[in-house]
């Protein structure tokens, strides 16, 4: 699994020695299980994570989007590391919301599913959808220019960016979000942190169609500040901030063989819970990755 996430992680680029970055190390984000059954209907609407207002507001997260924004859109590249390294997806700390940069969401099937089985829709144009959703706001209903808006259609801060028919009708999701093939159980699903996405509405299966998320979370500063507080909750047997515990409820840290760092059997593992330290002598590492590798062994102790 870890190697599956260290080659996606690779489809980004990075064009400057001066991103401190690493695509070949990974940071664990303890994410959601998904459990769905058959027959039950879920109304999960389009949309995207790592935040909303976030992507026109935070400086290096707007930066990502710089040639849409400069009205060269067609040479947006939705897989440039540059500045996503340094932005923040979480201004405002919104329940439920995510405090981890996940360079491509993903998820582990427990399952077998797959179109009709209440599984993943996607909207597969990223470079179409994206120019279309951050430009919305300045465009009135009938697509005229309006530079007096303040509305920006789905972006709340605290919560996720969410996507309408009514409010971006030219993306044509009721044509154009289409759902994954067929699924077994165990198959790894990626998808682009940028891409809209769903889950189906019906679930006409006969099974459940269960799934972990297991997103790709590349070392970076930002990162390894979230890493840190893994760390510490898997050590303590508490869930992490950013899912907090109700009054009354019980946790890990109530059960005798619940997850200690005996389970962790790869070196591997042990780097993403950051159990040990990152290899900065690595063969082949360049400069930028030696310098954030050094910076997370700093952070969690290690210097």
């Amino acid at each position: 699994m870890i190697k599956a996430q260290i080659a996606m992680s690779q489809l980004y680029t990075v064009g400057s020695e001066q991103v401190e970055v690493d695509l070949k190390s990974q940071a664990m984000y303890a994410d959601r299980f998904r459990v769905r059954e058959a027959g039950v209907s879920h109304m999960l609407p389009e949309h995207l994570d790592n935040g909303s207002i976030e992507r026109w507001e935070d400086h290096s997260y707007s930066a990502c989007y710089r040639a849409i924004w400069e009205g060269r859109w067609e040479e947006y590249d939705a897989w440039d590391m540059t500045h996503r390294a340094d932005a923040v997806t979480d201004l405002y700390g919104g329940p439920g919301a995510c405090s981890v940069f996940r360079s491509i969401q993903g998820w582990l099937s427990m399952a077998n599913n797959g179109p009709g089985k209440g599984t993943l829709q996607l909207l597969p144009d990223i470079k179409l959808s994206t120019a279309y959703m951050l430009l919305r706001p300045f465009f009135d209903d009938e697509g005229k220019l309006d530079m007096e808006s303040t509305y920006f259609y789905g972006a709340a801060p605290g919560m996720g960016q969410v996507l309408k028919q009514s409010w971006h009708p030219g993306l044509q999701m009721d044509k154009t979000v289409v759902s994954v093939p067929e699924i077994e159980a165990g198959d790894y699903v990626f998808w682009h942190c940028d891409m809209v996405h769903k889950v189906e509405y019906e679930h006409t299966g006969s099974e459940d169609s269960s799934v972990a998320y297991v997103p790709v979370v590349p070392l970076t500063r930002y990162n390894v500040a979230n890493l840190k507080e893994q760390r510490k909750a898997f050590l303590s047997g508490m869930p992490p901030p950013d899912f907090p515990v109700a009054e009354g409820t019980k946790t890990e840290r109530d059960h005798e063989d619940r997850g200690r760092p005996a389970d962790i059997l790869s070196l591997e593992g042990k780097r993403m819970l950051g159990l040990v330290a990152f290899d900065v002598e690595e063969e082949g590492v360049t400069a930028a990755e030696r310098r954030i590798r050094a910076f997370a062994n700093r952070e969690l102790g290690f210097e």
